[in-house]
């Protein structure tokens, strides 16, 4: 009879034990619909493309990551433009229209414009996606250094500093979805010159402007 009350009592504790067990492991699983893969998986390398700029301004945004410390941040280098632009044409007009036949149409226009920023980004993981913030230094230029067209050419340089933050959704283990905002500001210096090239005017302003979406990129993982 003790031997039996002492099976049972046995029993009735490993019971308890085992009972306490799986509730601690059951608190310790997510909850339903959220698995532990959803946190975003840092790589060395991606390269991301902005839909929201392809779409918006038809530019080709392209953004390259380096993170040399696992789950520390990463390094970024942004194209947004790389553009040269030549063009000549010329004709002969003919007697018939009351100019000489040695009268000669020409008109010539180049140009070359860039734009691409370089930055740093901190990066935090959370139960479903990452959240990111840092800044980007950009440069643009712009010269349009012959036109015989009429528009006379001219030239720019921005400076630009721009701090942002944004979310990353992991989709698959190597694609994932973010969205981005910052604030753009910038100095710009602006030169006007004449046909000969000598430079008539001179400016320079300052600005700034907050996106609230900047950025909508697409990003694979490598």
């Amino acid at each position: 009879m003790k031997n039996t009350c002492y099976l049972v009592v046995m029993t009735f504790l490993g019971l308890i034990g085992s009972m306490q067990r799986a509730h601690c492991q059951e608190q310790k699983k997510p909850p339903e619909g959220i698995s532990n893969n959803h946190a975003s998986t840092d790589y060395r390398w991606d390269v991301s493309l902005d839909a929201f700029r392809m779409i918006a301004a038809s530019q080709a945004h392209v953004t390259l990551r380096y993170a040399p410390i696992k789950g520390r941040g990463a390094f970024r280098a942004t194209i947004s433009t790389l553009s040269w632009f030549a063009d000549k044409d010329a004709s002969k007009m003919s007697s018939d229209s009351g100019y000489s036949a040695t009268f000669d149409s020409r008109h010539e226009m180049q140009s070359f414009s860039t734009s691409f920023g370089i930055g740093y980004e901190w990066r935090r993981n959370l139960r479903v996606g990452q959240f990111f913030h840092g800044v980007d230094m950009e440069i643009d230029w712009h010269n349009n250094y012959k036109n015989t067209t009429g528009i006379l050419p001219s030239s720019s340089l921005a400076v630009a500093v721009a701090p942002f933050c944004g979310y990353k959704y992991q989709i698959s283990k190597r694609l994932s979805a973010s969205v981005e905002s910052n604030l753009y500001i910038n100095h710009r210096w602006s030169k006007g010159k004449s046909l000969d090239g000598e430079v008539t005017s001179k400016s320079h302003r300052y600005g700034f402007a907050l996106s609230p979406i900047s950025k909508l990129n697409f990003t694979f993982h490598f």
